[in-house]
């Protein structure tokens, strides 16, 4: 599987990656930098011809325009290593893109991740994922409340971020209106 994602712009990456080195030091946890791009993932997928992903991401970025998305609050995805993740309000704008890129990329992919489903899907930044805990929700959270997280930023790319040995590594990265091409 492969992710379909947007990066954050280089003063919220910022943010994101002082509070993601913060729970790395005081609580140790390291998880989240397997991917060391702040992101939004839009969906994962599987397809069987990485140059029709291609195309359409160069074609669809080309015409988009950058979408504007705002933050609010702390979330977590529970489980045996519940998920700690900044949630991306959903708007109508944020909602049509998604739609648009499940229903298109559905087309010609193998299989779409299932909590990608615009049903289903929760847009969000990760903060702490794969070596947490229950145990370690309570002063993660007491840490993370000093911080505001009520944030409006643009989306302006798409990208591929697929896994590469032991990290997930952005492939190609595709700014709306222009071709970017490996950064």
């Amino acid at each position: 599987m492969l992710a379909v994602a947007s990066l954050l712009d280089q003063e919220y990456s910022e943010k994101v990656n002082k509070i993601v080195i913060q729970l790395d030091s005081i609580f140790g946890l390291k998880g989240v930098q397997l991917t060391p791009y702040p992101h939004l993932t839009w969906l994962t997928t599987d397809v069987s011809k990485m140059s029709v992903l291609k195309d359409y991401l160069r074609k669809l970025s080309e015409q988009s325009q950058p979408l504007s998305a705002r933050t609010m609050g702390i979330g977590i995805f529970p489980g045996d290593k519940p998920v700690i993740y900044i949630p991306i309000l959903r708007t109508r704008e944020i909602n049509r893109f998604h739609a648009r890129l499940h229903q298109e990329i559905g087309e010609f992919s193998d299989q779409i991740g299932h909590f990608y489903d615009p049903n289903l899907w929760m847009p969000h930044l990760t903060l702490a994922l794969g070596d947490t805990s229950s145990w370690s929700l309570a002063p993660v959270l007491h840490y993370l409340n000093q911080f505001r997280f009520d944030w409006t930023m643009n989306l302006d790319n798409l990208c591929i971020i697929k896994k590469s040995g032991d990290k997930f590594l952005k492939e190609e990265v595709y700014t709306f209106g222009e071709f970017v091409g490996k950064k």
